[in-house]
Order: C-alpha cells, then structure tokens, then sequence
C-alpha cells in the first residue's frame, strides 16, 4: 500500500514539473516582452542618371519581413510542438506508472490470497491438533479415572440382636478401597429366611453420605426374625435329619465418582454359627 502510494507521489511530482517547464517557456516568449515594431516613414533620395531626385512616400506599408510577425509564429510552432511532445512524455510515464500500479496489485493480491490460503491451512492444522489434544486429554483422563476410582467393599458384618424383642440384624462395616472419594452413597438391604418369602430391600438411612479412599463406616440392618428361632435353628443344623432354614443377609451399595459417574456393588452373607459368613459363587456379589 505504501508503494502505491509513492508511485502516485512520484507520478504527480513528474508531471507538475513537467508543466512547471511547460507554463516557464510561454512565459518567457518573445511576444510577451518585445514591444511590437513602428512604422516609422522613410524619405529616401535616390538619384536617376539623369541627376533629378526621387522621393519615397512615407506611407508605403512595411513588408512582413520587416515587423518581425513570422519570427514570432515560427517560434510559437516550435515551443507548442515541444509542448506536445512534453504531454504526450507525460501521459506515457502515467501509463508506465498505471501498468506498474496494476502488475503491484495483482502481485499483492496474489501476496494476499497465498497468505490467506495459509492462514486458512494453519487453521484447519490447528483445529485438527486441538482435537487430537482435547481426545488424547480425554483419553488420559478416563484412564486416569480409572485407575483412581472409588471401590466400595464390604469390610465386614456382625451378627446383632435388638431387645424387646429380640430380633435378627446386623451390623455392616463398608470401606472404600479405591484411590479417590466415594459420594452419594446410598445403601439398602434386608435379612430373610431362604425357604420364606422374598425381602423387600429397604433404604438404610444411618449409611455414610460419602467416603474419602482408605475411611470405612458401618451402618445397621435389623429384621422381623426372632432371635429365638435363630437359636433353635443353629441347634438343629447339627442334625442330619432335620430340617433347618437358612437366613441371608443381602444389600446394595450405590455411589458416585468424582466425575459423577453411576457406581454400584451388592453383597451376600448367610447366618451360621451366630456369625454372617460369605456365600461362594452368589450373583449377588458384585461390583462396577
């Protein structure tokens, strides 16, 4: 932009010197200064041969050679063809100037559009490499996550009775064996007989709220089975020939990650000897 500007500048400087010499040379013309030529009337005496004199009027007129009228207008052809010839070199360094501005231009756009179409690619570069960053961040997130996820277990479970009346419960230690904070938790469970009805899972509202890595809580699940019949049952079961019930202790534990994401694991235990031991190989013991 700057050049085009200059070649302008310099383009009119050019010309306003060219007309500067032009307007000086008819200025200093001669028909300007030179005062116009006087008739001034001859008396000549010429002499015949015969000796008798001869007067010239005075008002005969002077030749055209004489007032200096042709001099002038050759000198005025010759300074307006110069000048011609000034305008016409004149008008040829603008055209000069012109194709210079124009061939400028196309090369500058040309500049341009390159430019353009780089900035375009460096872009489309960039976005593709703002996306690999932002998917390989997501990636090391989600692993790192992964690795450093909350795990609920359940620690342990103690037989328990309530008085007045005595009645089959327990007590359920769960800790958190993963590497971050276990939130929202949310337990329910329930103790039944095996050859009974099936239980009805109820919400344990003295369950921790959340649990950082490595903390435990423990929360209690109490049943309608009298205590009583427990006792009378663990006495039969060492007979062979009778026939004893088996009461189960099951339990879900839902939860959340940092991330907000749906945890959730269950657990089993049956009742023998007054203790709540492990089922092997029950569907209800998982976790995810």
């Amino acid at each position: 932009m700057l050049a085009i500007v200059r070649r302008y500048a310099v383009g009119l400087a050019l010309s306003g010197v060219y007309l500067a010499i032009g307007a000086v040379l008819v200025w200093s013309s001669p028909s300007r200064h030179s005062p116009p030529p006087s008739k001034q009337p001859q008396a000549n005496q010429t002499a015949t041969t015969e000796g008798q004199p001869t007067i010239a009027h005075a008002d005969q007129p002077p030749s055209e050679s004489d007032d200096g009228g042709g001099e002038h207008k050759q000198w005025t052809d010759t300074w307006m063809v110069r000048l011609t010839g000034i305008l016409a070199l004149i008008a040829f360094v603008q055209a000069v100037l012109f194709v210079q501005q124009l061939r400028f231009i196309r090369t500058s756009l040309r500049d341009a559009e390159s430019a353009a179409n780089a900035a375009v690619f460096g872009a489309l570069a960039a976005r593709d490499t703002a996306a690999a960053l932002l998917e390989g961040v997501s990636i090391l997130r989600d692993e790192f996550f992964a690795s450093h996820r909350p795990k609920l277990i359940v620690h342990s479970a103690y037989l328990t009775t309530a008085s007045n009346p005595r009645v089959l419960g327990a007590r359920v230690t769960v800790a958190n064996a993963g590497e971050s904070r276990a939130a929202n938790i949310m337990v329910s469970g329930a103790i039944y007989e095996n050859l009974g009805a099936l239980p009805v899972i109820t919400n344990i509202a003295d369950a921790p709220h959340e649990l950082e890595a490595g903390q435990s809580g423990a929360f209690q699940i109490t049943s309608a089975i009298d205590f009583e019949k427990v006792l009378f049952n663990d006495a039969l079961r060492d007979k062979a020939s009778a026939e004893t019930e088996e009461y189960l202790l099951v339990g879900i534990v839902r939860y959340t990650d940092e991330r907000g994401a749906q945890r959730q694991m269950g657990f089993q235990r049956t009742c023998i000897d007054l203790a709540w031991a492990k089922v092997p190989d029950s569907d209800h013991e998982y976790s995810y």
